[in-house]
């Protein structure tokens, strides 16, 4: 059988938020054909170095590491391997392939020592690793919340075994790498209790910041208000409505924990006949606000005062106006009101007697204005 030369090269890299990694490289002899790996740390959100892929899609609780594959002058057909951490912080969750592995399947599977076999073959017998430079499989995993921040473990290949075409075995070199828990790479969350709210311009909500996992000692909140509301907070979370009908955003800091974010919305709640009573509860959202019970320009003297429901004495008298074109009509529906409120100790007799007075005199001025819209 001929003996390749050639030499491929699998290179680890982990890669995650606040981590960093250095791998050694093995130096040839002068005239030794050999290739090298090249390794870059690529950022979980943002575009990677050339030849490299971007790991957006990632949970953000999760982290990769890609294995690159340097085989410039040959295609692979297989590879098998083990990748091992020292510590047990790594929790494997899942294997994918790669741009440069499209019609292949990554098997992997993770044991207790902190090792995980991964099998990597096409679904197509002829389908080969074409010769470049790249990731060609990308294992994901899952990080515990006790690794230790700022300390540094390493991973490595073993029992490397990578088939060509043929199905012939080629020489396989690999190199261990070292990675550090960076202070990123806590789980510290952060979120504002309530999450949204309402309330009436003055009314004031009181915020609080809410953390979950783990790094989230002596936070230093900062809070914010954004939006049409014009509201205001104090340093406590405390907040205080502004302009009806507006939306404020209040926005929390944690400027301790690398200015972890969150955010909830007031909506300002409108009083547009200015009753006291919301328009979300108001049933009359243009109620009369006049002091006393006029019917047209009869004033009777009597007191006009709201109820639970947002509507005045007045809204109900001109609701029988509006209702009842017919004169006789309208009377009988005030008297049927007035009757109601002196059995409900609202009125008295006399106040009764002045209301119905000035629904029956009114008749003229009724017909004037139906004459009126008629003309309109």
């Amino acid at each position: 059988m001929k003996q390749f030369h050639n030499k491929v090269i699998i290179a680890a890299l982990m890669l995650c938020l606040g981590l960093s990694l250095s791998c050694p490289v093995r130096g040839y002899a002068a005239g030794e054909e050999a290739v090298y790996i090249t390794i870059n740390q690529v950022d979980q959100d943002t575009a990677g170095e050339e030849g490299m892929i971007t790991l957006a899609s990632l949970d953000s609780h999760e982290y990769a590491i890609e294995i690159n594959l340097d085989n410039p002058n040959l295609t692979v057909a297989a590879m098998n391997m083990e990748i091992c951490t020292e510590d047990s912080y790594l929790t494997l969750e899942g294997c994918d392939t790669t741009d440069r592995t499209g019609g292949f399947l990554c098997r992997s599977r993770g044991y207790d020592n902190g090792c995980c076999s991964v099998n990597l073959f096409s679904m197509n017998r002829l389908g080969v690793i074409e010769e470049g430079t790249g990731p060609v499989f990308i294992l994901r995993y899952t990080l515990a919340e006790e690794a230790p921040a700022g300390e540094c473990t390493t991973f490595s290949t073993e029992n490397t075994y990578v088939t060509d075409a043929g199905g012939n075995a080629v020489d396989a070199v690999s190199s261990p790498g070292e990675y550090c828990f960076g202070s990123a790479l806590s789980s510290c969350e952060i979120g504002i209790s309530p999450e949204t709210a309402e309330a009436a311009t003055g009314e004031t909500i009181q915020f609080d910041a809410l953390t979950t996992g783990t790094g989230c000692d002596s936070p230093c909140y900062a809070w914010q208000v954004t939006g049409t509301g014009g509201g205001s907070i104090d340093t406590s979370g405390l907040y205080t409505a502004g302009t009806p009908g507006g939306t404020d955003l209040i926005t929390v800091i944690d400027e301790c924990q690398g200015e972890i974010i969150a955010t909830a919305a007031v909506y300002v709640l409108e009083d547009a006949d200015e009753d006291g009573i919301l328009d979300k509860e108001d049933g009359c959202l243009a109620s009369n606000l006049e002091d006393t019970i006029s019917i047209y320009s009869c004033d009777s003297g009597v007191e006009n005062f709201f109820l639970d429901d947002g509507c005045s004495l007045n809204d109900l008298i001109a609701a029988c106006d509006h209702t009842f074109i017919n004169h006789g009509m309208f009377v009988s529906c005030v008297s049927r009101l007035t009757n109601g409120w002196k059995k409900e100790g609202w009125i008295s007799f006399k106040e009764k007697g002045a209301i119905q007075r000035c629904a029956a005199k009114s008749w003229r001025e009724r017909m004037q204005v139906r004459i009126g819209e008629e003309d309109e």
